[in-house]
């Protein structure tokens, strides 16, 4: 009888934990991307600025000429969505002012207390302050900045960014999730910024410790020859 109650127990812990990973999601509640950019066409501009609910993605370019040193395209290409910002450009010359950025921003609320972030990307540019990446997560519910984080001030040329963040949350609150990627970088060759995120919610801790007795309570009923 001890023994059947203890698998009963046991495998009541296992079902628990396993839905709650299960069901453990995000609920976005609106979603807003743009992007924007201008490549230098002889004495003007073409440019490009869209905002949508729904992934946008822009491109434009132009034909520089400077003699003696340079003729040849400009470029500027950005997209935006699906939790992931990228600008590129291609300057023909520093001289020749190209310029691309997008951003995203979501709404959302968490279905649990802990939340885990992946920021994953890459920024080439020979300036960190025109040619970077940024997110900030804010708690809309009590207009407060939970966290700020920015590739301005770290190395310059070639950055790969690798940022896993962990954040306590609340369920009932709205939070916004905002993502950037700059690139202002007028040097001749192309030069990128790149920012993913990947959104995991933990289980609560109490959950993860009814995994812990459950596991154990099936390692001494494996042991004791029980199960």
């Amino acid at each position: 009888m001890k023994a059947r109650v203890l698998v009963y127990v046991c495998c009541l812990l296992v079902v628990v934990v396993n839905a709650s990973k299960a069901v453990a999601n995000i609920t976005v509640l609106s979603e807003t991307h743009r992007v924007w950019g201008w490549a230098h066409d002889y004495a003007e501009y073409t440019s490009y600025d869209h905002t949508d609910t729904v992934p946008v993605t822009g491109y434009c370019e132009g034909w520089c000429e400077f003699p003696g040193y340079y003729t040849g395209l400009n470029s500027a290409c950005s997209t935006a969505g699906n939790f992931a910002v990228e600008a590129s450009i291609t300057p023909g010359f520093s001289l020749f002012a190209t310029l691309a950025g997008a951003e995203s921003t979501y709404v959302f609320k968490p279905d649990t207390d802990w939340l885990s972030i992946s920021f994953t990307g890459e920024r080439l540019g020979t300036e960190d302050i025109s040619t970077y990446v940024t997110y900030s997560l804010t708690d809309l519910t009590h207009n407060n900045l939970v966290d700020l984080r920015s590739t301005v001030g770290l190395p310059f040329e070639y950055y790969a960014v690798d940022w896993q963040e962990n954040y306590v949350v609340d369920p009932l609150h709205e939070y916004q999730l905002w993502l950037k990627a700059f690139n202002g970088n007028n040097d001749s060759g192309t030069t990128f910024a790149r920012l993913q995120a990947c959104i995991y919610v933990i289980p609560a801790p109490e959950a993860l410790v009814l995994g812990l007795i459950g596991a154990g309570l099936l390692g001494c009923l494996r042991r004791f020859g029980i199960l």
